[in-house]
């Protein structure tokens, strides 16, 4: 069985990590977004625009705020659960995420587990499958680098505010538009929405190649192709949700590359 490859050191870690900084310019202009374009629904509605703008402004607040709720929740839950037992992060990766900005992340595997993470404020949890762990070491410091991008970006956040915004633009479409432009709406949305999810799994997958090394991104994204799921659903959300592996693999092997307009750029 091969051991897991050893990780860069910590100041190439902390340089692949994106900085908090690149999560403000983000979340201003995806939100001047949002309001451009709930101000032209507003526009578009006539007498309505006053209702209109206020559902667009207090829905997302409130939505948002429930959000963050949840999500500290669910990380202390993660943390206790005697489901998961901890682990150790590799020296080189807990130096480079603290490099970052971030102290305090946790390593909990499990059986049931997969690749996930969580984030609230600077603490952090990483969960792995034990099986990964046991049959493909090689692959794990590739998939813990991985996390620690989606950590690093405060993705759980970023995926929170799009699916909010989405959400709300598409309700202000049916509530404005004809039936006619409910259909082009659902497709801007759909569009947008995966756009967002493959650009985002892109660069994590150029972080932890940065992060791990080519060997173990590599070994990885093999491993990604052999797990195959019978549940249809499963499988069509893997697709929305995950860009295809022959994408991953070019940006593994070429992890300088810069990413779409909604993630960071190097």
């Amino acid at each position: 069985m091969e051991e897991q490859p050893v990780p860069a050191d910590e100041q190439v870690v902390g340089a692949a990590l994106p900085k908090d900084g690149q999560l403000v310019r983000w979340l201003l202009a995806v939100s001047l977004t949002y309001l451009a374009a709930a101000a032209l629904l507003a526009w578009l509605s006539g007498a309505q625009a006053l209702r209109v703008l206020g559902f667009a402004v207090d829905v997302p607040m409130a939505l948002l705020a429930l959000a963050v709720i949840i999500r500290l929740a669910r990380l202390r839950q993660v943390c206790r659960s005697r489901a998961l037992r901890p682990a150790l992060l590799a020296p080189q990766l807990a130096a480079g995420v603290a490099l970052a900005g971030i102290p305090d992340v946790r390593v909990r595997v499990g059986t049931r587990a997969v690749g996930r993470s969580y984030r609230a404020g600077r603490h952090a949890v990483v969960l792995l499958n034990d099986g990964l762990l046991e049959q493909v070491p090689l692959a794990t410091t590739f998939v813990v680098a991985h996390e620690l991008g989606h950590v690093a970006r405060h993705d759980s956040l970023r995926q929170t505010v799009v699916a909010v915004y989405l959400v709300t633009t598409l309700a202000l479409t049916v509530w404005v538009l004809p039936p006619a432009g409910w259909a082009v709406g659902v497709l801007a949305v759909l569009g947008l929405a995966t756009t967002y999810t493959w650009s985002r799994e892109l660069d994590c997958d150029r972080i932890g190649s940065r992060c791990a090394g080519q060997r173990s991104a590599v070994a990885a994204i093999e491993t990604f192709g052999r797990l195959r799921t019978a549940n249809p659903l499963l499988r069509l959300w893997a697709q929305v949700s995950h860009p295809p592996l022959s994408l991953r693999r070019n940006a593994v092997l070429d992890p300088e590359r810069t990413c779409g307009w909604f993630g960071p750029r190097d």
